[in-house]
């Protein structure tokens, strides 16, 4: 997994910011909804490829990408583990309040 924020590249010592997290995923594995809300983006973004944007209200946003097959689409109202896509062989996830990025690992894992 490649965390949230500053990454130093080990062979080269280059820093890029990841704007989320990227977990490596058997290919074919179910992405879901991290919760309840409205589908805003299903289609290919580039440098992200194919890409889910749940609207959660409130101007939070899950975003999804790097998928393969996707099972929603634009205006889908979905619930809290339903099945958005099919997983490539690495899911990257972020999470989005007011349109700046956050560490999706401060809001999903229980404190």
């Amino acid at each position: 997994m490649t965390r949230f924020g500053t990454v130093v590249d080990p062979k080269y010592g280059t820093t890029t910011k990841n704007t989320g997290i990227d977990i490596l995923t058997r290919s074919g594995s179910p992405v879901v909804a991290v919760d309840s809300g409205n589908v805003s983006f299903a289609d290919i973004f580039m440098g992200y490829g194919r890409m889910v944007i749940i609207d959660h209200g409130g101007r939070i946003h899950s975003i999804y990408s790097r998928l393969g097959d996707v099972k929603v689409k634009v205006g889908d109202k979905v619930a809290k583990g339903v099945v958005l896509a099919s997983s490539g062989d690495t899911l990257h996830f972020e999470f989005r309040v007011g349109g700046k990025s956050v560490d999706p690992l401060d809001y999903l894992v229980p404190r």
